[in-house]
């Protein structure tokens, strides 16, 4: 699967099961743990934290008017990590509960930097990039990856940079 468009290049075999487009889509416990992808790795949706999927963006609860520690993970189809210095994403907050003009963040006014980086590429969870931050109920947030995170183990060129992709979620 062309990880970064979710595109099939072709059936993919793991063991003895075969993946293809007609399959539907595979939760990584069916796969003993891992995803199949092409370099450069994007996100794999279905599998984050809150998990985007064929409904729409997933939601984070907010008790009350907002919290501080709020956490998602945005897992990807292969292991990552970083090198270098600075955020390799943006956290955009919409003004409302949706987009009202379209969902790109060229349209955001509200660039956070109430976010940080707890683990990209950790021990634990090695496809997951866990981010914490500020969130208000009833919000809708954007994260854009800049696609500067390293595609680890694997074959060929060492130090692929992954792609760029946008990360949708909504507070509930």
């Amino acid at each position: 699967m062309d990880s970064g468009a979710g595109d099939w290049t072709g059936d993919v075999t793991v063991g003895t099961k075969t993946l293809n487009p007609t399959s539907g889509d595979y939760p990584e416990t069916g796969l003993g743990g891992g995803a199949v992808g092409l370099v450069p790795y994007g996100a794999h949706f279905f599998e984050s934290d809150p998990p985007y999927t064929s409904s729409g963006p997933g939601a984070i609860d907010v008790p009350g008017t907002l919290i501080t520690d709020a956490r998602i993970a945005i897992t990807h189809y292969g292991i990552i990590g970083v090198t270098g210095t600075g955020k390799p994403y943006i956290v955009y907050e919409a003004p409302g509960s949706h987009c009202t003009s379209g969902c790109s963040a060229e349209l955001f006014s509200i660039k956070t930097s109430e976010w940080s980086t707890i683990s990209i590429g950790a021990a634990g969870s090695p496809r997951d990039m866990v981010l914490e931050g500020t969130a208000r109920d009833g919000k809708h947030y954007h994260v854009d990856v800049n696609g500067t995170l390293d595609c680890s183990d694997v074959f060929g060129d060492p130090g692929t940079d992954s792609k760029p992709y946008g990360f949708i979620f909504n507070t509930n």
